[in-house]
């Protein structure tokens, strides 16, 4: 690796960031760390997080502002948004009839209190 406190960022291609995870895998962990710090000043949070998430002491990044930041990075590029079941979808779609339902009732009532008809669709005065 490089002395501390220079690294050469990859390029922001895919293919040259997975070759220079790769090539930080064995490396130490204040290696690790300081090109994870590196990344985060070069403003590229999703390399960083790649990169903190080689060290596997959670105590080495706490305290550190940027060290932190990459691992929060790293945990919003891992997590995958879990999709919802079925239940969950048919008490989506209940919801949504409910709230429907009651919009409907509450413009009806709104009607009614003005005088208006309620099946008779509003319109402006010209």
């Amino acid at each position: 690796m490089s002395p501390p406190g220079v690294f050469t960022l990859p390029g922001r291609a895919l293919d040259e960031e997975d070759a220079w995870v790769r090539a930080l895998q064995a490396a130490s962990d204040a290696e690790v760390l300081e090109a994870t710090r590196a990344a985060v000043r070069a403003g590229r949070p999703g390399l960083a997080g790649r990169a903190v998430s080689l060290v596997l002491s959670d105590a080495a990044v706490a305290g550190d502002p940027e060290l932190e930041r990459a691992a929060r990075a790293a945990r919003l590029l891992l997590s995958r948004p879990v999709p919802p079941s079925i239940e969950e979808w048919d008490e989506l779609i209940a919801d949504l009839g409910r709230r429907q339902h009651m919009a409907r009732f509450k413009a009806r009532h709104r009607a009614i209190t003005r005088g208006e008809s309620p099946d008779k669709p509003r319109t402006r005065p010209k």
